[in-house]
């Protein structure tokens, strides 16, 4: 029973971060009224590339995670299904990473990347 109840709970905060990171979207645009290049340029940093592989190494596949926190991203756990190891990747950086937290109700999943060099994304005011 306690492990549910952590898994609930984590699966709980793994949602907010990733409707955090819309609200951010969505609130520093209409707050600064940023033209999209202004938007690219802010969130670029925070938006990574998870690439997932099988049992054999061979590539399975392809999406993208926004970093939430020191060295934790965000992602949709439809990309890590049958995985056996998963990196993440920008620019030139590559990193292994692990699956820390999971709601597969929401698909949402949130990776440890030790190492991220990004920021995480900004929330925006609630007013």
């Amino acid at each position: 029973m306690i492990v549910t109840r952590t898994r609930i709970a984590r699966s709980r905060a793994v949602a907010c971060w990733a409707a955090a990171g819309v609200a951010t979207i969505a609130g520093a645009a209409a707050a600064q009224t940023l033209n999209t290049t202004q938007l690219y340029t802010t969130l670029e940093p925070s938006v990574w590339v998870v690439r997932t592989f099988d049992k054999d190494n061979l590539p399975l596949g392809q999406g993208s995670a926004v970093v939430v926190a020191a060295d934790a991203l965000a992602t949709n756990c439809h990309v890590l299904r049958k995985a056996k190891r998963v990196e993440v990747t920008h620019r030139k950086v590559v990193l292994a990473a692990t699956l820390e937290l999971w709601d597969t109700a929401r698909d949402l999943c949130q990776l440890r990347a030790p190492g991220t060099q990004a920021p995480a994304v900004a929330l925006a005011d609630d007013g």
